[in-house]
């Protein structure tokens, strides 16, 4: 509701048209609003006027923001934007999710099946397991706060909600407001240390409890302890013991019921060891080892560092990809695989294996490494990964398989399609015939970067602002998002000099090329925004304005932007791929997995030769544990571009995973002789494996 106690409803909230209330909690208002741009339906969390006003409350609700987006997990729920104004509203975007929640199930049809209720509760577990690699306490976990969508096939698809009593970490600008003394979360849920209100002692392990409590519900339709008051409760969790599971329903399986039994040990100490240790053996448990699908645990701590780009086939890259035939066996890269449609995953409740959160930046296309304006007899090439940072975080030392062949993918496994995100480059533009002297050049160069041909309202009429685009066009080339070389120092420089002549602020191709310009050099992302945003508002038909703007605004992590600018730039050239394939990396960064393989598909099917498209690919099925599709794909791209460390990375994981531990040693080999550390550790013990 507004401040002067009127309701939302009807109203706009920024770019929402908020259409009605879909419920009322103890800090704020969620409602389901309308994107009138995009036509995008999404959730809108706001804070209570009251609650507005306390300075300590907002800075939690907007750091609880925080932790979703740094967790990132495709079990919890995903907060696309923050609006913080002072003196004006105060609101989260969140997706807008479609079912009910575990609570309203469990009151409608009381006890679940022992497989239905394992295969919700592991994805509780694997959401939860994220949060604890980020040093993030849920502290409120309960049925009502898991809720239930059907997604990719999976009829009972769990988003866990409700990070508003999370212990943060300290770099997340949390504001821990409890005392020692104090509870927090709910009683019928709560750890007999959280119970007592031992702060200090509420960590990893009062999560795996208040799971254990969420299992017995589910096993049996009710709680383990109940009161006729809040005192009986907490003394229930402090000082009884719950009643056996097996007594109050028979046909729960005994490993399952001594289980839940162990999660709900009064000491710490005495629960399982960590939210993967209990999941996999909830699913032991019942039998269903083949169901899962483990997750790679992350290292918490800072983000990683920005990733570099997926570029053209460049031959002056750094070391991780020089060098190289490919080596790998005949066996190993087997016959160019047909396209194939996506397909549903098994509808198994279990998600893809997640990892760490995906890379922020989607880049445009860089060109390849021949002249802007020249002739190129080397024909098209294709864009290639990054290699790895150095600092993205923990690898696991080699896939643990087991039932089903799986594959724990973890952060060095993401960087492949998302560790650097750029855009697929395919087939190169040539300058519309007949065009000679500076236009002909400028053209040469937009073609260099995988771009369509400047619309005639767009093009550049100075002359004098036209041949210093030139100038600096060539000292762009080669380059890529972030890559700082001294020419493109020497482009830029050159670009605010060329400001200073009458015609340039007015010329929209001029205003494209700065914002290039900004992007190789690493420039704050506002100003790479500012520069393209003047371009579209000069000429709104400036489709790769659009992209780069796309590209800017992803790395702002402004979701809804990027999408809106993507689908603009396809949406006025519809031959124009670059915005294609970066919205389908965008949608599988953020584990629109379904969605993402599509699209790339629709890339594949305009170019079969985009590396990129069939990287990105292979990563999704990868997650999707579509470990055949998966070979398939990443097989292409290592043919492709048999130089470059991620594709056989990811396709020796994918090998491994199928148990074809020949192949996998041979293109991990392959990755290690390309520069890739985590390949050389598995290269090496490998090796000595009987062949």
């Amino acid at each position: 509701m507004t401040d002067d106690g009127e309701s939302l409803v009807g109203k706009k909230l920024g770019a929402y048209r908020i259409e009605c209330l879909l419920g009322t909690g103890g800090m704020g208002e969620v409602y389901r609003a309308l994107h009138e741009v995009l036509g995008r339906s999404v959730a809108i969390k706001t804070l209570k006027p009251a609650i507005a006003a306390d300075a300590k409350s907002v800075e939690r609700f907007f750091a609880e923001a925080r932790a979703v987006n740094l967790i990132r997990h495709e079990n919890i729920v995903e907060v696309t934007d923050l609006v913080n104004e002072p003196g004006g509203p105060r609101y989260l975007v969140m997706e807008l999710l479609d079912g009910q929640t575990l609570g309203e199930l469990l009151r409608d049809v009381g006890p679940l099946a022992p497989a239905r209720a394992v295969r919700i509760a592991g994805q509780i577990a694997s959401a939860i397991a994220a949060a604890h690699d980020k040093d993030i306490i849920h502290r409120d976990l309960k049925p009502d706060n898991v809720f239930l969508i059907r997604r990719a096939g999976v009829a009972e698809y769990v988003k866990v909600l409700d990070f508003g009593v999370a212990r943060l970490r300290p770099d997340l600008g949390g504001v821990d407001a409890t005392a020692s003394g104090m509870m927090i979360g709910t009683p019928a849920y709560m750890a007999p240390e959280q119970a007592r209100g031992e702060r200090a002692r509420v960590g990893v392990s009062a999560d795996i409890y208040a799971l254990g409590v969420i299992v017995f519900h589910m096993l049996t339709g009710r709680l383990p302890f109940e009161g006729n008051s809040l005192a009986e409760v907490l003394v229930g969790h402090q000082a009884q013991d719950p009643p056996p599971v097996s007594a109050l329903i028979s046909q729960v399986p005994p490993a399952l019921a001594a289980l839940v039994a162990r999660a709900l040990a009064k000491q710490p100490e005495d629960r399982p060891a960590s939210m993967r240790e209990l999941r996999r053996e909830l699913f032991a448990s019942v039998g269903l080892e083949g169901e899962l699908v483990e997750d790679a645990p992350v290292t918490a701590g800072p983000p990683a560092t920005r990733p570099g780009s997926l570029r053209a086939g460049a031959s002056d890259s750094p070391s991780l990809w020089s060098g190289a035939t490919l080596d790998v066996s005949a066996a190993a890269i087997g016959p160019r695989a047909e396209e194939q449609a996506p397909r549903e995953p098994p509808t198994s409740g279990e998600p893809p294996a997640s990892g760490p959160p995906a890379p922020r930046s989607l880049i445009e296309s860089s060109p390849p490494p021949s002249s802007v304006g020249e002739g190129d007899e080397r024909g098209p090439r294709v864009a290639t990964a990054a290699p790895l940072s150095s600092d993205r975080g923990s690898l696991p030392r080699r896939p643990r398989l087991r039932g089903y062949a799986r594959v724990a993918i973890g952060a060095g496994l993401v960087v492949a399609l998302a560790a650097a995100l750029a855009v697929v480059v395919l087939t190169r533009r040539a300058p519309p015939s007949g065009e000679r002297g500076p236009r002909a050049a400028l053209a040469a160069a937009a073609a260099g970067h995988h771009e369509p041909p400047t619309p005639l309202p767009c093009q550049c009429r100075d002359e004098n602002v036209l041949a210093e685009l030139v100038r600096a066009s060539k000292l762009l080339r080669d380059g890529a998002p972030s890559s700082r070389r001294a020419s493109d120092q020497e482009a830029a420089t050159s670009l605010s000099i060329a400001r200073e002549l009458p015609a340039a602020s007015k010329e929209p191709e001029y205003w494209h090329w700065v914002a290039r310009a900004r992007l190789f050099l690493g420039a704050p992302t506002s100003e790479v925004t500012a520069a393209a945003e003047t371009a579209i508002a000069l000429c709104p038909t400036y489709a790769a304005a659009h992209n780069l703007l796309g590209t800017a605004r992803f790395n702002a992590r402004d979701l809804v932007g990027a999408e809106r600018a993507y689908r603009a730039a396809i949406e006025l050239d519809p031959t124009y791929v670059a915005p294609l394939a970066n919205l389908g990396l965008m949608q599988i960064d953020r584990r629109d997995l379904v969605e993402g393989i599509a699209t790339q598909t629709a890339v594949l099917a305009r170019d079969p030769t985009a590396y990129v498209a069939y990287l990105s690919r292979g990563q999704a099925y990868l997650w999707r544990n579509e470990l055949e599709r998966a070979a398939a794909d990443l097989e292409q791209a290592a043919r492709l571009e048999p130089a470059r460390v991620d594709a056989f990375w990811l396709l020796g994981n994918a090998y491994q995973g199928l148990g074809r531990s020949q192949d996998a040693n041979a293109a991990l080999c392959r990755a290690a002789k390309l520069g890739h550390p985590e390949a050389a550790e598995r290269c090496a013990s490998d090796a000595a494996a009987p062949r």
